[in-house]
Formats: C-alpha cells, sequence, structure tokens
C-alpha cells in the first residue's frame, strides 16, 4: 500500500521524533553511568589516599616506599578529581621533602587533563589544609603565579569559588607578596584586579 505524500512526511516526522528522544534518553543515560564510574573509581581509591596520609610523614623507609607506591597507584589514573584529596595528604611535617615533592608534581600532572578543573579543586582545599601544610601550599601558589598560563586560570577559578575559599586564598597570596615584593608584587596585584573585572 502506498503511502500519500502527507502521510509520508507524518511517519518520518513521527520517526524523527521517536529516534530523538532515543538519543536524549540515551545521553542521560551516559551522563549518568559517568557519574557512577566516577563515585566507583573515587571509593576504589579510598585505601589508596588512606595508604598516602597515613605514611605521608615518612618516618620510616617502609613508609616512604608505600607512600610512592600509593602515590603512582593515583597518577596512573590520570583523573583530575583526585586533587582535592592529594592536596589533603600534604604536610609540613614531613621528613622526606624530596619525595614530597613528588605529590607537588603529581598533583601538577593531573591538573593538566582539565587545568580549571585541577586549580578550582585545590582552591577548595586550601582553607581545611593550611593548617598543616602552609609551606607546601606557598609552594604551590608560587608555581601557579610563575606560569602565565595557569595564573589566568587561577583568577577563572577564584572567582568561582565561595567566599570562606576566596578569601583564605587571597590572605595566602598577600602573604606571598609579603615575603618576596621583588618577585610576586604585580602578579598577585594581577590576580585581585582580575577578581573585580
Amino acid at each position: 500500500l502506498l503511502l500519500s505524500e502527507g502521510e509520508n512526511d507524518g511517519k518520518l516526522h513521527l520517526f524523527i521524533e521517536k529516534e530523538r528522544k532515543k538519543i536524549k534518553y540515551m545521553l542521560k543515560l551516559n551522563k549518568k553511568h559517568k557519574y557512577l564510574v566516577l563515585e566507583r573509581t573515587l571509593m576504589d581509591y579510598t585505601d589508596v589516599i588512606h595508604r598516602l596520609k597515613d605514611n605521608r610523614l615518612m618516618h620510616s623507609e617502609q613508609e616512604i616506599i608505600l607512600f610512592e607506591e600509593a602515590l603512582e597507584e593515583v597518577a596512573n589514573t590520570n583523573d583530575v578529581h583526585f586533587i582535592g584529596q592529594l592536596m589533603g595528604v600534604l604536610d609540613d611535617e614531613t621528613e622526606q621533602e624530596e619525595v614530597m615533592w613528588g605529590l607537588i608534581h603529581t598533583i601538577e600532572y593531573l591538573s593538566g587533563f582539565s587545568p580549571k578543573r585541577g586549580l578550582k579543586q585545590m582552591i577548595a582545599a586550601v582553607p581545611m589544609n593550611i593548617e598543616k601544610s602552609r609551606e607546601w601550599m606557598v609552594i604551590l601558589h608560587y608555581r601557579i603565579l610563575n606560569h602565565d598560563d595557569y595564573r589566568n586560570l587561577f583568577i577563572e577559578a577564584l572567582k568561582e569559588a565561595d567566599i570562606i575559599c576566596k578569601s583564605v586564598v587571597l590572605n595566602l597570596l598577600e602573604d606571598i607578596k609579603d615575603d618576596n615584593p621583588s618577585d610576586f608584587t604585580d602578579k598577585v596585584e594581577e590576580v585581585k584586579k582580575g577578581l573585580c573585572t
């Protein structure tokens, strides 16, 4: 049975609408799956983060080995979402600064997969960790301020931070500027000016 032109148009319209709904549903499922996978990944690595925290002071050779092994596991995920948790591992009381530098490099490495998201996670983690790891926070912010591209992204990320995070980070930047005005005055002022635009 041949359909008239109008009937064909109607059938085609229904087919397109049905396919469109199917695609929207699949996209919704994929988005949900993405978050489920992310949640599962973070849960699977809870023990690895605990190992890092438990061995962060590195009093012994065994603790150094356990720390480095756990850090390598996290680095191999290539997942920027671990940055906030890694910030919580930093500690000024560590006995092995050279090994802790590996954590700084891992944070920067993971941030490379999504720079602005990585910076937002760093900023969000500063208030809860600054008391025990102020020196490492200063080092991280030195490196951000000295990198033109990251400094610009840092301004964007800081604009989106909540008032507490923004306040703590700005106070830290002021301390950095006061301690080393020749190197950081212009850069800190650039960040502050960028927040007002």
